[in-house]
């Protein structure tokens, strides 16, 4: 499979609602909330009408869990630390970290 762009992460954080905006093809990529309980919430106009990817990494880059053309992510299985969301389209990789909080 091969990317045509590879994104840079650009976040802007509102600290009132916890949400992570991203550029993503000069389209905002929301990833909410950051930190995260039970579900991570992402939401993208370009991501409705393509096929997507989304990985769950840990800090060492091993996946986790893979989700396919799915916009909400549940993570209460997940333990408390710090992971890696990966997004993925023909287009596109979309790479940030977020927080899993304790139950």
């Amino acid at each position: 499979m091969t990317f045509s762009t590879i994104v840079k992460d650009t976040m802007i954080i509102d600290t009132m609602t916890q949400v992570a905006n991203h550029m993503v093809s000069g389209d905002m990529l929301h990833l909410y909330p950051n930190p995260a309980k039970d579900y991570i919430y992402i939401y993208n106009s370009i991501l409705d009408s393509k096929q997507f990817d989304i990985q769950i990494l840990n800090l060492k880059g091993q996946q986790l869990n893979s989700y396919r053309n799915k916009k909400t992510i549940p993570v209460s299985h997940l333990s408390a630390g710090q992971y890696i969301i990966r997004i993925r389209t023909k287009q596109f990789i979309f790479t940030t970290k977020w927080l899993k909080l304790p139950d």
